[in-house]
């Protein structure tokens, strides 16, 4: 048995966070207790054992101030502990980065800074300049995890052949994200319990309020008027719907979103960038067709698949027609079917995973 340090930015036993990377590292971390001792590692518990009250993002730019935080707590820690038998398994730029630690390590490159910097740029939303010092930085601090590492981990091909290799940084191995088709499947759902009509058409979408996830919803919503949308947000929210198609749901809890998906007709995610986005897994779990952008998982996918709609060119216009396609008849999409023969489901992904850190303890 080995002790592993699992290193985020924020874990959802420590700080309550609520997002697909907390949700990979929660999954990540009850995977690994089953045969190791796994200590959660994160800016909440680094900033209360060195004594500072300050919270995330306080004292000047975000992702500087937290990876310095959390890798001053790991030196400490090994300083007073040493390294034996132990394992650290960080998110890319969150550790690993100012200090170099005294034991093998894995470094999981799970956030995109590089394209979402870029496409922050392109689409008018920050000043290029700003995009990127942002990415520069960003990306700075995961390519010295990087160095420091001795191996690294991709979740997707997206990853590995865009934002790692512009880093000049090879990916180790991909393990692409698992669901659980336990948890997550196709029952009739409670739809008076939400609010939501019982004889119109629904598409589900999950994500934040964040400009690359959200900014062609409101231009979708008002294309489709005939159409009812179940907007969940990750984060706490207190938006009121101006349109009458709208529900707007905030902070469901993990074990509640199978019912959420199962309102839908459709799942909608038009992201610009994503890594491996969980919650397009899960709804194909629950077996609704997906209506998804040309990224993360399935950037080198396009039109129509065995599981929805992957759309090349991200517009308002291009998305309107993929959901007007998808209600037609003669379609048979077979998401469940597709996660099972790709081994996307959670099964399989522990599996990798458990492979892959027995390799790096036993024999790298």
């Amino acid at each position: 048995m080995a002790k592993i340090l699992l290193c985020n930015w924020a874990h959802r036993e420590t700080s309550g966070a609520i997002g697909g990377c907390e949700t990979v590292f929660d999954d990540l971390a009850n995977t690994l207790r089953v045969e190791h001792e796994v200590k959660l590692v994160d800016y909440s518990v680094a900033a209360k054992s060195l004594g500072i009250g300050v919270p995330y993002g306080q004292l000047g730019f975000p992702e500087v101030e937290a990876s310095y935080v959390i890798d001053k707590y790991l030196h400490d820690y090994f300083n007073i502990f040493g390294a034996e038998d132990t394992m650290l398994i960080t998110n890319a730029g969150a550790s690993n980065c100012w200090f170099e630690h005294p034991c093998k390590s894995v470094a999981f490159f799970n956030d995109p800074y590089i394209s979402l910097w870029r496409e922050m740029a392109n689409n008018g939303f920050l000043n290029p300049i700003v995009a990127n010092r942002y990415a520069g930085v960003c990306s700075t601090l995961q390519k010295r995890t990087a160095e420091n590492s001795t191996k690294c981990v991709a979740p997707s091909r997206f990853m590995a052949q865009n934002d790692m290799r512009e880093l000049g940084v090879g990916a180790d191995e991909i393990i692409p994200n698992g669901v659980s088709l336990d948890e997550f499947f196709r029952k009739p759902a409670p739809k008076e319990k939400y609010g939501v009509p019982a004889d119109r058409k629904i598409v589900v979408w999950s994500g934040s309020s964040h400009p690359l996830k959200w900014h062609l919803i409101p231009g979708i919503v008002k294309s489709l008027p005939e159409v009812f949308f179940v907007l969940v947000f990750k984060n706490p929210v207190d938006y009121r719907p101006r349109l009458p198609n709208v529900r707007i749901l905030s902070c469901v809890p993990r074990g509640q979103m199978n019912e959420v998906y199962n309102l839908g007709d459709v799942f909608l995610l038009p992201s610009m960038v994503e890594n491996c986005n969980l919650s397009i897994f899960e709804a194909m779990g629950c077996v609704l067709p997906v209506v998804i952008s040309k990224t993360g998982y399935f950037f080198d996918r396009e039109g129509v698949t065995d599981f929805g709609f992957v759309v090349k060119t991200p517009t308002v216009e291009n998305f309107e027609r993929a959901i007007r396609e998808s209600f037609l008849k003669g379609y048979i999409f077979k998401g469940r079917e597709h996660i099972r023969i790709n081994q996307l489901d959670i099964e399989s992904w522990r599996g990798r995973w458990k492979v892959f850190i027995d390799r790096v303890l036993n024999k790298e």
